[in-house]
C-alpha cells in the first residue's frame, strides 16, 4: 500500500466517511457529500473522491499482474532450462499473497472499527503491528485504525501515541510514495491535539502542514482542524470571518456532524443564536449520542449545557 495512488489503489486512502458498517464490510460511496453512515470513500494522492469503479479495477488490475508476472517467470524459467530460478518467482508470488492477505485483513479491521466494534477490531489489526511479513504501509496504517480505536474508547493520550508510531513508519518509508496517508495521520494528530486541549502544539503542527493537498477530502479535514482548535481555545476568532462556505460544506457532507456542531458554536460565541441552533439541530439529526460523546466528549457536553 506504499505506491503512487494513482498507479495502485492500495496507496489510496479509504477513508471512513460514516460511523457504522453493521455488516463489517467494506462499501464504497461515489461521493464524499452523500456518503451514508456505513459507506467509505476513495481518496487519490491529491484528496480528490474517486469512483469505487476505479478502486476495483486497480485492484483487479494490480492482482492480475502480480500473478500474470509471477507465472510467466515459472514458464520463462522451465524454457531456458534454469528451473531453480522458478523458486524465486514462487517465493514472490508467495510474498505477494501474504501482502494482498494482510491488506484485506486491514480493511476488514477498519470496517469494524467503523462500526464501532472495537474489540473485534483491535482483534483484527493488532497482530498487524507485530506480524513479519507485513508492509511498513500497512503497519503503519494498523496503527493508525487503532487510535480510532483508542478515540472511541476515551483514550486520546492513547490515540495520540498510537498516531505518532504511525507517523514513525511513514517517516522509515523513503523509497515509495504515501498517498495521502501521511496527511491523514498528521490531520488526526492536530485533532488528537485540539481535543487533549493542547492547542499550541496542535497549531505548530497544523502550521507545517500548509503543503497538505487541497482535495475535497483535505478540504473537510482542514475545516475541522481548525474549528477543533479554535473550540480548544474557547475562542472563535482564528476562524475565517465569514463562515458560510463552511456552513455550506457542512450542511452538504452527511459525515460532517462534527463541523455543524462546532460551527454552531462558534455562530454562537459571535452573537447569532439563531444560526447557532439550527446548526446544532442539523447537527444532532446526524449524531449517534453514544459514539459521538466517547469520540468528542467536550462537544457533546457543550451540547448538552446548551440543550438544558
Amino acid at each position: 500500500m506504499a505506491r503512487d495512488a494513482d498507479r495502485n489503489p492500495e496507496a489510496l486512502a479509504l477513508a471512513p466517511a460514516g460511523v457504522v458498517v453493521p455488516d463489517a464490510t467494506l462499501k464504497l460511496s461515489p461521493s464524499l457529500a452523500r456518503a451514508n453512515r456505513d459507506e467509505f470513500v476513495f481518496v487519490g494522492r491529491h484528496g480528490q473522491v474517486l469512483s469505487p469503479a476505479r478502486y476495483r479495477v486497480q485492484r483487479a488490475a494490480a492482482l492480475g499482474l502480480a500473478g500474470v508476472a509471477a507465472l510467466g517467470g515459472v514458464a520463462f524459467s522451465i524454457i531456458v532450462g534454469a528451473p531453480w530460478l522458478a523458486l524465486l518467482y514462487v517465493a514472490s508470488l508467495v510474498y505477494g499473497g501474504n501482502v494482498w492477505r494482510r491488506s484485506e485483513q486491514l480493511k476488514r479491521g477498519a470496517a469494524l472499527l467503523a462500526a464501532d466494534r472495537l474489540e473485534e477490531a483491535e482483534q483484527t489489526l493488532l497482530p498487524l503491528t507485530r506480524a513479519p511479513l507485513v508492509t511498513q504501509t500497512v503497519r503503519a496504517l494498523a496503527w493508525q485504525n487503532l487510535a480510532g480505536i483508542s478515540l472511541r474508547r476515551g483514550e486520546p493520550e492513547l490515540a495520540l501515541a498510537q498516531v505518532r508510531r504511525c507517523q514513525q513508519l511513514f517517516r522509515a518509508i523513503w523509497w515509495a510514495p504515501l498517498g495521502p496517508w501521511r496527511w491523514i495521520n498528521r490531520f488526526s494528530e492536530v485533532q488528537i491535539l485540539a481535543q487533549l486541549g493542547r492547542v499550541e502544539e496542535g497549531r505548530k503542527i497544523y502550521a507545517e502542514m500548509r503543503s497538505a493537498p487541497s482535495g475535497e477530502y483535505f478540504a473537510l479535514l482542514r475545516m475541522n482542524a481548525e474549528l477543533m482548535l479554535a473550540f480548544a481555545e474557547g475562542d472563535p476568532s482564528s476562524l475565517p470571518d465569514d463562515l458560510h462556505p463552511w456552513v455550506t460544506t457542512a450542511l452538504s457532507t452527511t459525515s460532517a456532524e462534527l463541523a455543524l456542531a462546532v460551527l454552531g458554536w462558534a455562530y454562537e460565541r459571535r452573537g447569532e443564536p439563531d444560526m447557532a441552533v439550527h446548526l446544532v439541530e442539523q447537527a444532532l439529526d446526524r449524531i449517534d449520542p453514544s459514539l459521538f460523546a466517547r469520540t468528542f466528549p467536550r462537544v457533546w457536553a457543550w451540547i448538552q449545557r446548551r440543550s438544558r
